[in-house]
């Protein structure tokens, strides 16, 4: 009798033992690990940027074969845009998208991504970012913070756009006018005599309408999407100050748990398919500018003397960002033979 409850508490033991560990293991199908990520944006499902996100996801889905199901999220859905970062890394979340420059106070290299002064459209930011060693360089900086860095993706041309002519046409109508700029755009437009203020709530239809600014800095589609067209007069087309990119990350222990067949199967194909998703987000700053210049809004160019000012005055600027750290350092000696290759310094 003894004998058989202690048979039969065995066989207890054991199946409670086999269901933990089925519980506690990835599903499985034809042999393979499964997995779910859940992938926030730091934008709202409004925004363009979030289409490329949503693209980005399908490409991780298709290429694992159904091995990864990934679930995608607007900004605000399960953690506040500014723990993102910290919600991939501490694993809260697996995945987060946000601009490259968000994290730029933890890692100053991520700046050079998006480099203000540097590439000027698409195919440059592609040649300058995954065609040198920055990209890996930032990947290095991301993989300290416990984070794999999965690409970088551009977003279109970040330019100024003034409410009224006499502002954009070259520096010197530049000095005093007031306008709205990224942070590690302002050093350069205060040197070439801007005066940079705050705009509460980033509300530049506003600010623009009303005459509290006169300029601002922005990617292009905006003009049609949030409808500033509206409350613009001039586009400065060239110099572009910076271009759009946002980057797409995930959680290290997310990463490594897919071996490294699955890695170079997902990474490979990502990168070899952002410059498409950014020619597509080209196509509808295409459309914006058609429908501004219908509306009334000119596009511009500063003279060739204007635009090496631009870069000179930016080249200053990388001077310190460069010895910030020693990735920093390897970036900026690599953006700076890209820019004598392209005889701009």
């Amino acid at each position: 009798m003894e004998k058989d409850r202690l048979f039969k508490s065995l066989g207890l033991v054991c199946v409670i033992l086999v269901v933990s560990l089925a519980l506690a293991l990835p599903a499985t199908s034809h042999g393979k690990a499964k997995f779910h990520w859940r992938f926030q944006s730091a934008f709202a499902e409004a925004d363009m940027t979030y289409g490329q996100m949503l693209e980005i996801a399908k490409m991780i889905e298709q290429v694992s074969g159904g091995q990864i199901e990934v679930d995608t999220f607007p900004v605000g859905a399960l953690v506040g845009p500014e723990e993102l970062f910290s919600s991939v890394a501490d694993g809260t979340i697996e995945m987060g998208y946000n601009m490259s420059m968000s994290e730029a106070e933890m890692m100053p290299v991520t700046l050079f991504l998006a480099i203000h002064g540097g590439p000027q459209n698409t195919e440059e930011m592609y040649d300058f970012v995954h065609g040198t060693d920055v990209f890996k360089i930032v990947q290095e900086a991301y993989r300290e913070k416990g984070i794999h860095l999965l690409s970088s993706s551009g977003v279109g041309q970040v330019v100024l756009r003034a409410r009224k002519t006499g502002v954009l046409e070259s520096w010197d109508d530049f000095k005093g006018a007031k306008g709205w700029a990224s942070p590690q755009v302002i050093p350069v437009l205060t040197k070439l005599g801007g005066v940079c203020v705050e705009v509460p709530g980033f509300d530049m239809y506003s600010a623009m309408k009303l005459g509290s600014i006169d300029w601002h800095e922005w990617t292009i589609a905006e003009l049609e999407t949030l409808g500033w067209k509206e409350v613009t007069k001039v586009v400065l087309a060239s110099p572009a100050t910076q271009m759009g990119v946002c980057n797409t990350f995930v959680n290290l222990k997310a990463w490594e748990a897919l071996g490294t067949e699955l890695q170079e199967k997902i990474q490979s194909t990502v990168l070899a398919n952002l410059e498409d998703l950014s020619r597509a987000y080209d196509e509808e700053n295409k459309k914006a500018i058609t429908a501004s210049k219908e509306y009334g809004v000119q596009f511009i160019e500063m003279s060739d003397a204007d635009k090496a000012r631009f870069t000179e005055v930016c080249a200053a600027d990388w001077e310190g960002l460069g010895q910030t750290d020693a990735r920093c350092t390897k970036a900026m000696a690599i953006l700076k033979d890209w820019m004598k290759k392209k005889g701009r310094l």
